[in-house]
C-alpha cells in the first residue's frame, strides 16, 4: 500500500492515524476500563447482592439517570435505593451472578443470571414461594468511579412463568 502523500490535498498518515491513542494513552484507556468495570463488580457486591443501600452514595452519582427504572418509581437514586429495598425484601435470597463483563469507553455491559425466591409481595402480587431463574443484560455508564446511567433488559416474561403469574404457549 502506498502512504498517503503530505501535500496539502492528500492528508498524511500521521494526520489520519493521529486520532489512535498513544501507547501511554492506550494504557490510561486499559487501566480506566479496568476501573470501571471494579466499579460494576463492587456496585453487584455491595448493592445487588449485599443490600448494603450504605455504598449507594460512594457507588452512584447524585446525577444519576435509570433508563429502566421499575413502575411507578422515579428514575434516580431514590428510586434506585426503593428497586433495592423491594428487590430484598420480595426475594430475600435473591442473587445475581456476572457471567460477563464487556468495556467501552465509560460503558459497562453485564450478562448477568439472576435467582430468588418470591416471599414477600411484589408489584402487587403476594408471594408464590416459587423460585425463578432469569438472564438479563445490565448496562452501566461509569464517570469517575461512579454509575451515572443504567439500562437493563430481562426476561421478565420467563420470570413470570417461573413464579406461576404466567403462562407459556412453549
Amino acid at each position: 500500500m502506498e502512504p498517503l502523500s503530505t501535500g496539502t490535498s492528500v492528508p498524511s498518515y500521521q494526520a489520519v492515524l493521529g486520532a489512535l491513542p498513544t501507547k501511554n494513552g492506550t494504557e490510561r484507556t486499559s487501566h480506566s476500563l479496568k476501573r470501571n468495570k471494579q466499579v460494576v463488580e463492587r456496585i453487584w457486591a455491595d448493592l445487588v447482592n449485599g443490600g448494603r443501600l450504605e455504598s449507594l452514595e460512594e457507588l452512584v452519582s447524585n446525577d444519576f439517570y435509570d433508563h429502566a427504572p421499575l413502575p411507578g418509581l422515579p428514575a434516580d437514586v431514590g428510586g434506585l435505593r426503593e428497586r433495592l429495598r423491594i428487590l430484598h425484601r420480595a426475594f430475600p435470597d435473591f442473587h445475581s451472578a456476572i457471567t460477563d463483563l464487556v468495556a467501552e469507553n465509560d460503558k459497562i455491559v453485564a450478562f448477568v443470571v439472576s435467582s430468588g425466591t418470591h416471599r414477600e409481595e411484589f408489584a402487587g402480587v403476594p408471594a408464590t414461594g416459587r423460585r425463578f431463574a432469569i438472564q438479563e443484560i445490565q448496562i452501566f455508564r461509569i464517570v469517575d468511579g461512579k454509575m451515572v446511567e443504567h439500562w437493563q433488559v430481562a426476561d421478565l416474561f420467563g420470570m413470570l412463568v417461573q413464579l406461576g403469574l404466567a403462562s407459556s404457549p412453549w
